[in-house]
C-alpha cells in the first residue's frame, strides 16, 4: 500500500506540472486556471495510477508462491525483475535460511 501511494504521488506530481506547463504554455491559459487545471488532473491522475498499481501488485502477490522446506525460515522477501531480452518478467527474489 506504501508503494503505490508513493508512485500514485511522485506520478500525480510530474502530471500536475505537466497540465500546468501545457496549460499555461502550450494552451495559452490565464495563470490561475491553467494552475487549477494541472492540479485537478494531477490529483486524478495520481489516484488512478497509485489505484492501479495497487490492484496491480495485490493481484501478482497471489500468483507467486513460495513453499518452504520443513524447517526453513523466510529471512527477506521482496519483489523482483529479472530482464529476457528487452523484456522484464516479474516475481520474488526469496531468502531464507537455506536457500537464496
Amino acid at each position: 500500500m506504501k508503494r503505490s501511494l508513493k508512485a500514485g504521488i511522485v506520478f500525480g506530481t510530474f502530471m500536475s506540472a505537466w497540465f500546468i506547463f501545457s496549460s499555461v504554455v502550450i494552451d495559452k491559459q490565464d495563470i490561475v486556471p491553467g494552475i487549477l487545471t494541472g492540479l485537478v488532473l494531477g490529483l486524478l491522475s495520481a489516484v488512478f495510477f497509485g489505484a492501479t498499481m495497487h490492484w496491480f501488485t495485490k493481484k501478482t502477490d497471489k500468483v507467486v508462491q513460495i513453499n518452504l522446506l520443513p524447517g526453513e525460515r523466510l529471512l527477506f522477501q521482496t519483489r523482483a525483475n529479472h530482464f529476457k531480452g528487452m523484456e522484464a518478467v516479474g516475481g520474488k527474489l526469496t531468502l531464507t535460511d537455506q536457500r537464496l
